[in-house]
């Protein structure tokens, strides 16, 4: 392999937005990687802090006066 078919291949990466190739030829192995590639980046987690809870009781409310109390069978 030469400068100008190693010159192809980088056109070929460039032109398919390859970071890394890998070509076998008469039994020599070439590998052509651009610089700083990686794998796919990922997006930041955002984490935020959780909610504060209700003071203890709030969530209980004083019966309705419409309603009536109602015995279960024993």
């Amino acid at each position: 392999m030469d400068v100008r078919e190693i010159k192809k291949l980088i056109s070929l990466m460039n032109e398919n937005g390859l970071a890394r190739l890998e070509v076998e030829e008469e039994g020599k192995r070439y590998l052509i990687e651009k610089a700083g590639a990686s794998g796919p980046v990922g997006q930041p987690l955002v984490v935020s802090a959780p909610a504060a809870l209700a003071a203890p009781g709030a969530y209980l409310a004083e019966p309705a006066a419409a309603v009536a109390p109602v015995a279960a069978p024993a």
